[in-house]
């Protein structure tokens, strides 16, 4: 599936396949590491607007995954330095205005689904 020129699959399984089969080893810059690997969501995929989408993952050891996770709350200025680094700024502002995009698009759904006559448009 493809939305605004991002790659999405269907289901957890085929994203972390896709993405050790894209990726081979660790992302982070200078790190070898090939085993002990797992997928990391640059949006968090607990967002779930962009939990399957390809470009929104990246194949890193525990360590620096341990690392993002960290930092990802504490420190989102860095965090957001690292991954602009690592997938471009490109990329990373596609992925912050699609993640926008749908979650706004996903208030007014709910808001229309419980019927409300409020429409929250923020």
């Amino acid at each position: 599936m493809m939305k605004t020129g991002l790659h999405y699959v269907s289901t957890d399984d085929q994203f972390k396949k896709a993405i050790a089969e894209r990726d081979k080893k660790c992302r982070w810059l200078g790190c070898r590491r090939r085993f002990g690997l797992g997928a990391h969501h640059i949006i968090p995929r607990s967002e779930h607007t962009l939990r399957h989408c390809l470009e929104n993952g990246i194949y890193v050891c525990t360590f620096h995954h341990d690392h993002w996770e960290r930092i990802k709350h504490t420190e989102p200025a860095k965090y957001e330095k690292e991954m602009v680094i690592l997938i471009g700024r490109e990329l990373w502002d596609m992925l912050q205005r699609e993640h926008k995009k749908l979650e706004k698009s996903r208030r007014i759904r709910t808001v229309v689904h419980h019927g409300s006559s409020e429409v929250d448009l923020s």
